[in-house]
């Protein structure tokens, strides 16, 4: 007798769920070189972008790790994959497509 093989799929979070938990996980964490954060979720793997104004600093590297770590414990089914990088203005900062804005700062 055969057994079906069950697909376990896993369930991403919802967009709502997913900024909610980023933006939570940032609170104390943004500097003034933070530009703009994304985030996505596919296949199991939290992606978060940072965006920074400036050289990437130990204190932007130690922030871009307490928010992964925040999310990972709302989320603790996936991987975060957290990712920094530098956009100097006049460089506008662009959503890429499928992501989701958590953070945009004012700039003129």
């Amino acid at each position: 007798m055969s057994v079906p093989t069950s697909t376990c799929r896993q369930v991403e979070p919802s967009r709502g769920d997913l900024v909610l938990s980023v933006g939570r996980a940032l609170w104390h964490e943004v500097s003034a070189a933070l530009r703009a954060v994304f985030c996505t979720a596919e296949d199991g793997v939290i992606s978060i972008r940072f965006v920074v104004e400036g050289p990437i600093t130990d204190d932007d590297r130690d922030s871009t790790t307490c928010v992964a770590a925040e999310v990972v414990a709302d989320f603790p089914d996936h991987q975060v994959d957290e990712r920094i990088e530098q956009v100097d203005p006049p460089t506008r900062v662009t959503v890429p497509p499928g992501w989701h804005l958590v953070f945009h700062r004012r700039e003129s």
